[in-house]
């Protein structure tokens, strides 16, 4: 078997895969989760009690940040599968984060292409055409 797939396949794949790392996915993933849930620290009084927390849209914007960096997203090489992993020190975290991800995604690319009424790249197509 040919384990191969075509360019329109892989730009496909990349396409989901920039879908994944959208900020409205990644903001509904750290929401779903909860920023303290991920990020304790958040939280908590800064500089040694000194400082009050951030308040709470200043520890989702740092949260999202920090999910950011904690998030990997990439096509498998010669499959159109996307691998989500989130490393944390928490194991049940990094499951509930990953299924978030995963729902926020699903949730997004069927805005995306009911809006697109098809692919990306079917629209991108059309959109280009002098016709349509």
């Amino acid at each position: 078997t040919n384990t191969q797939i075509s360019v329109d396949g892989i730009k496909a794949v990349q396409a989901e895969v920039q879908i994944v790392q959208t900020e409205e996915v990644v903001r509904a993933a750290v929401e779903t989760v909860g920023v303290e849930a991920l990020y304790p620290s958040l939280a908590k009084p800064r500089l040694f009690g000194l400082l009050a927390p951030p308040d709470p849209q200043e520890r989702v914007v740092a949260a999202v940040e920090r999910f950011r960096a904690d998030l990997r997203v990439d096509a498998q090489t010669g499959s159109n599968a996307v691998r989500i992993a989130v490393t944390h020190e928490s194991r049940d975290t990094a499951i509930k984060a990953v299924q978030a991800v995963t729902d926020a995604y699903l949730a997004r690319r069927k805005v995306i292409y009911a809006n697109n009424q098809g692919t990306p790249c079917s629209a991108r197509r059309s959109a280009a055409t002098p016709d349509g």
